[in-house]
């Protein structure tokens, strides 16, 4: 027994290290910072979101297009205390930000330097279901602007109205 606990308690400590060392770069330490593990983030029209042409620059448009599997089509996120997210894009290690933390209908969603401000931070609601809409703390929905099925669709913020073009999947 006392050799088996003792084995635990050694590996204890590669796994907190391993953990520190898989953090989202620039979030607050406040966050439960999770690995960044990358997932695909799947629209209503079985499309993927994705960080418009592979940038790694602030002010790069999310879009939806075909599933490549890419990177810049892959999300991790960090979960905060209040149970809001941010979504990480696996690349660029930016988060999905509200441009110019505005509040209005049709406003872009970009990638940019992760700060943990507001306007990067979202509820998945319902939060356990296999569909869900992303919500923004200013009380809008992630959209697909136009209830669009094309590649190239801008996403936006907008007013929840629970049509399918607000509804995510993971993938």
């Amino acid at each position: 027994m006392r050799s088996t606990f003792r084995k635990k308690r050694r590996v204890l400590p590669i796994l907190a290290i391993a953990t520190v060392a898989t953090t989202v770069p620039g979030v607050s330490a406040a966050a439960d910072n999770s690995p960044l593990s990358p997932y695909l983030l799947r629209t209503f029209a079985g499309k993927c979101l994705d960080v418009r042409g592979s940038s790694t620059a602030n002010g790069a448009l999310i879009i939806q297009f075909h599933c490549t599997g890419g990177l810049n089509q892959r999300f991790g996120f960090t979960r905060y205390p209040d149970d809001t997210y941010s979504f990480v894009t696996a690349d660029a290690h930016k988060c999905l930000d509200v441009a110019g933390s505005s509040t209005a209908d049709g406003a872009p969603i970009i990638q940019y330097t992760c700060t943990a401000q507001p306007n990067q931070r979202f509820l998945r609601v319902p939060p356990s279901s296999r569909k869900f809409e992303i919500r923004t703390l200013a009380g809008k929905c992630l959209d697909v602007r136009g209830s669009s099925t094309a590649d190239s669709a801008q996403i936006i913020q907008f007013r929840c109205t629970g049509e399918p073009n607000q509804q995510f999947e993971v993938g």
